[in-house]
């Protein structure tokens, strides 16, 4: 960068000589949406000279005691001098005036003030935009619990909704931080964020405008850091000027300076200092009887007192029989080289079950544990919220012992500092790349990990269109994602977070990973332990396959040559036009380019070839003899697609060479940009390397000719937009975890809730492939392993769950008449539930078509509605705008049925479409042609099935004290055939009385029953709702119930629709599956 000085100054001068006006403010609200949501009460702080005036008012809305019933609820006893809501929002418009208000979250101020008054020129900002802004990562979220999370000692938020004093606390706290940062985190912070703004102000003024919000509260905090009224407890000792002080004073060095280093960079060094810990020592042990005796006082007595104190509750409430069992059944299972599958019902705690036993044995041993759970969620939800109870209880038992944890996930999740250093913006650059840039380098400076998962994706602060700046982050993020083998040496190592994340794991006790990784590095972990290992079958098959879309492997290409862009190598032929020493290399890596894209779209034609004469044969025969027609293709048609393969892997081999050469000429030639140039050259050639390996492993040969094995799936696939994607994936995964994976381990536990399935642990021992390993063939090479199982009792009551069946739903099978069905049963309910409804579908399709058909009733009734596949929302958002609303409707697939968290009243009414059944693809059928369909059926179908059904089913039930109805709408569940659904489920019989109870009858019938379950059957009799529901489509299918004989038979019993059930069970006994 060639700036001066003086281009520095004026960017500084305009983003911090402004004083801030700020008012503090908070809605208290039943949720974000005006029109369907209620204000409850309003409350603001403005700072006027030495003093804070404030304003506190009450709402009424057009039903007072409906008011004050939703008061009570916020704590709030009395409505005291309550305004209409239009009325209370102007008043706080005019309180704001021309400041600028700070809330927990900005936009919902707006959307209520629009609301009142159609029109406002008040700008909102937040709490956790200007976290976001200055330290982005872990305080950079819009919940409660941030705030919660940053109030100072002596600050005690007592309730859910906050206030304007707990805002300037956080606020302060916020500061606090920022005034501990780094020098280069502070020059990053003011000249990044100044540069930023300076082009903002042109493209996107409301934005701007709220960027100089924070930069000047950040630059002038005397002109709110006052300690609030009515607060004992002082603010933090702010100064002003922090950022004017800190700008770069020569951009021309670049904003960060000179010798920055990210934060995890001095404990690199400090990893250094000590050795790794052995994943299985030589003289490892069971735990002693003083520590089973730790395992049972935990427990019984410490975790359910620290589980009490944080919740504010009994302890006895907290301590679960069941939990203490399966910690039990694990602490024995250490150090004796058996492998355990345990079945932890739903809400027995299994990770706190399976973590203090694996802390306490491998301190003991001093060495490391590896813990598997499914997804990259569900390890950071383990390491944030269980390792530090886990932590408590261990003190409060007086254990003197340290214990190490560390997270752990695949490289490519961490951060490569090098590669951002070298992605710096030109002064003139956009301000959206200015902007990602600058929070994503104050990520690297003040964020210990460097986990990529752990930064924010949305902007730091609202912009008027955010589509640019996801662009420019989405570009940014894919550069400085950590590559294998993108860092040499020692000081690069220190740098990528990848690298001290590895560092950081093998020198912990226990090391929290995903399944994916735990099975791609067996040599790292030896003792395991697998949750939700439902999972791992599908895991395996996905950690071990290969798969080539040619759009991304185009991508690679055009990375180092483009077709329409200048890529790496295009980049450096314009900087090196006068350089001899790397002129030759350079031309050679160019052609060498070219051959390998010309290679590709061979490549991409032949498979487009043989995908054209599969449809034809498939036309002919049936999806049923696909597994077989690529060996047959490639063994009896005119097909080149070897031929092409084989060209496209000696081109990336010569393309490798060429690279590899072409950065040693850039070593010692010392251009200016080599570093950067060659960084990129080693990222490419990693790309091209793992895409070499792959066509290699899809089409494998031995001796120039096709050697396909046949316990393997090769394919070309077509993906989502059309395109071809080769793939060789397992088909007997199982398999190759019992023969392959399970034998090197030295102890394993393996836990979910399914593991039990028709009363036996035999499919899910098979599914696992547990069996193989257990019962080794003669040529397997290993000593048989014992496998042991272990059931813990229900956790909670299924009296509080009602189960209905709908026996006049229409056939699954005729769907647009069962969709019809679906989603005028989800309307006629959620009307008479005001929401709190999951409806659970197997086909993404199916969820938002009837999530479409249902949108613009939901929009009518203001009852907020939300579904998979909506536009612009992810799966996250969906759980966590679901979460936070009682009056709400979810429609979710796949990832809802499996770990999705909704206790309380935000779920009291679960739908089941379907029967998760798998489709019956070509791969299926492959696996029914190696195995026998019965085999398979009974080995991997079935199992993934009800494994699957019964977790959706465990939905509804977190907590003791949650209650609520199980519709399912597929009637086929009933039948013989697929009765082994309901017998995984916790069900009373007429025998025993303990378990959820089951009707299936008519739709009207279910519905009664569920609503007199629930206690709504006097309110929606009062309140002039109807009970009866009748099928679309369905009455000349159901005939009338016959009269007495005294009734002509063609006449409905009258009033029948009316009486109440007379029997709570209406189950034939011969349909009973026990």
């Amino acid at each position: 960068m060639d700036t001066s000085n003086s281009s520095a100054s004026q960017p500084q001068d305009l983003a911090f000589k402004h004083e801030p006006r700020v008012v503090f403010c908070c809605l208290w609200t039943t949720g974000m949406e005006p029109g369907q949501d209620h204000l409850v009460r309003i409350l603001a702080l403005a700072r006027r000279g030495n003093c804070w005036e404030s304003l506190d008012r009450l709402v009424v809305g057009e039903d007072p005691q409906a008011s004050a019933a939703r008061a009570k609820t916020f704590g709030i006893e009395q409505l005291v001098e309550p305004l209409p809501p239009a009325e209370a929002l102007m008043e706080l418009q005019e309180f704001i005036g021309d400041s600028t208000a700070m809330t927990p979250e900005g936009s919902t101020l707006e959307r209520w003030l629009e609301w009142s008054s159609k029109k406002t020129t008040v700008c909102a900002t937040s709490v956790a935009e200007f976290a976001a802004l200055l330290t982005p990562g872990r305080h950079a979220s819009g919940s409660t619990e941030m705030i919660r999370m940053l109030l100072p000692e002596g600050v005690t938020k007592s309730t859910d909704k906050t206030t304007p004093a707990e805002l300037i606390y956080a606020l302060g706290s916020l500061m606090k931080l920022l005034h501990s940062s780094s020098s280069h985190a502070l020059q990053l912070a003011a000249s990044g964020y100044a540069l930023a703004l300076d082009r903002l102000r042109v493209s996107d003024p409301g934005g701007s405008r709220r960027l100089q919000l924070a930069l000047s509260m950040a630059e002038h905090p005397s002109t709110w850091n006052l300690k609030p009224p009515g607060c004992d407890t002082p603010v933090p000792d702010l100064q002003d000027g922090l950022l004017s002080q800190s700008v770069a004073k020569n951009l021309g060095m670049g904003v960060l300076g000179e010798g920055a280093l990210p934060r995890w960079h001095a404990e690199a060094c400090r990893l250094e200092e000590s050795d790794p810990l052995p994943p299985r020592p030589p003289d490892e042990r069971p735990l002693n009887e003083a520590e089973l005796k730790l395992v049972d006082d935990l427990f019984q007595v410490h975790l359910p007192a620290c589980l009490a104190e944080e919740h504010k509750i009994d302890p006895s409430l907290c301590r679960r029989s069941s939990q203490h069992e399966v910690a039990r059944a694990v602490a024995e299972m250490f150090g004796t080289r058996k492998l355990l599958l345990i079945h932890a019902p739903t809400g027995t705690g299994k990770t706190l079950a399976y973590l203090l036993p694996a802390m306490i044995w491998a301190r003991a041993n001093g060495m490391r544990v590896g813990l598997a759970t499914y997804t990259r969620a569900l390890q950071e939800q383990a390491m944030d919220q269980e390792v530090p109870r886990a932590l408590a209880a261990l003190t409060r038992a007086g254990d003197p012992g340290s214990c190490s944890v560390s997270l752990l996930k695949g490289r490519n999740n961490y951060m490569c500092w090098r590669a951002l250093e070298q992605l710096e913006p030109e002064p003139d650059d956009d301000p959206e790349r200015w902007l990602a840039w600058t929070t994503l380098a104050l990520f690297g400076l003040t964020d210990l990990s460097g986990d990529l998962d752990r930064f924010p994706k949305r902007a730091p602060v609202r912009l008027g269109s955010v589509r640019e700046y996801r662009r420019a982050l989405q570009r940014l993020l894919s550069n400085v994602r950590a590559q294998t083998g993108c860092c040499r040496g020692k000081h690069a190592e220190r740098t990528c977070a990848a690298q001290v994340a590895r560092r950081r794991a093998e020198r912990s006790n226990v090391i929290i990973m995903n399944h994916s990784l735990m099975l791609t590095s067996p040599e790292f972990v030896q003792t395991a332990i697998f949750d939700e290992c439902e999972h791992l079958h599908d895991s395996a098959a996905s950690a071990w396959e290969h798969r080539i879309d040619f759009p991304t492997a185009r991508a690679h290409l055009n990375r180092l040559h483009g077709d329409r862009r200048p890529g790496i190598l295009d980049h450096l032929r314009s900087r090196t036009l006068n350089s001899s020493t790397i002129g030759l290399d350079l031309e050679a890596a160019c052609a060498s380019a070219a051959k390998a894209g010309n290679c590709l779209i061979w490549l991409e034609e032949e498979a487009t070839r043989y995908t054209r004469w599969r449809g034809k044969e498939l036309s002919q025969r049936g999806v049923q003899e696909a597994h077989s027609l690529l060996h047959e293709y490639l063994a009896n048609q005119d097909s080149q697609l070897v031929e092409a393969r084989t060209d496209l892997m000696e081109a990336l081999l010569n393309l490798d060479s060429s690279c590899a050469l072409l950065a040693e000429r850039l070593a010692e030639a010392d251009l200016p940009g080599s570093e950067r140039s060659k960084r990129q050259l080693e990222v490419s050639r990693g790309d091209l390397n793992t895409l070499r390996s792959s066509l290699g492993d899809w089409l494998p040969m031995h001796d120039d000719a096709i050697a396909l094995d046949n316990k393997w799936w090769y394919e070309v696939e077509t993906g989502p937009a059309g395109e071809s994607v080769l793939v060789a994936t397992p088909l007997l995964p199982h398999e190759l975890l019992g023969a392959e994976y399970y034998p090197n381990l030295n102890s394993a536990a393996f836990l979910s809730a399914t593991t039990r399935q028709r009363g036996s642990f035999d499919g899910a021992l098979r599914f696992l492939g547990l069996h193989f390993v257990s019962q080794p063939q003669e040529n397997e090479g290993w000593t048989p392993r014992t496998v042991e199982t272990s059931a813990a009792p229900e956790v909670f009551d299924y009296h509080q769950v009602f189960v209905g069946l709908m026996r006049d739903a229409p056939d699954v099978h005729d769907k647009q008449r069962f969709l019809d069905y679906a989603s005028q049963l989800i309307e006629f309910l959620t009307d008479r539930t005001r929401g709190r409804t999951l409806v659970l579908f197997t086909s993404l399709a199916d969820c938002r078509q009837v999530g479409e058909a249902l949108q613009a009733s939901f929009e009518e009734r203001h009852l907020p509605l939300w579904y998979q596949g909506m536009p612009g929302m992810d799966k996250e958002e969906l759980a966590t705008l679901f979460r936070e609303r009682t009056n709400s409707v979810l429609l979710g697939v796949d990832t809802f049925w499996y770990g999705a968290d909704f206790p309380g009243e935000t779920l009291e009414y679960l739908i089941l479409a379907r029967l998760p059944y798998g489709v019956p693809d070509a791969f299926h059928h492959a696996q029914c042609a190696l195995m026998g369909s019965g085999v398979q059926r009974e080995a991997i179908y079935m199992p993934r099935a009800l494994a699957k059904f019964r977790q959706g089913f465990g939905r509804l039930m977190r907590r003791t004290t949650d209650r609520g109805c199980v519709l399912i709408l597929d009637k086929r569940i009933t039948s013989s055939r697929h009765r082994a659904f309901l017998k995984d489920l916790p069900l009373a019989g007429f025998q025993d009385d303990d378990g959820a109870r089951i009707q299936q009858g008519e739709t009207s019938r279910i519905l009664k029953a569920a609503f007199e379950h629930m206690g709504l059957t006097d309110h929606l009799q009062r309140s002039g709702q109807g009970m009866d529901f009748t099928p679309p489509g369905t009455q000349a299918l159901i005939m009338p119930t016959p009269a007495p004989h005294t009734v002509p038979p063609s006449s409905p019993r009258p009033g029948k629709a009316d009486r109440p059930d007379p029997s709570p069970l209406t189950i034939d006994p011969e349909d009973i599956p026990w």
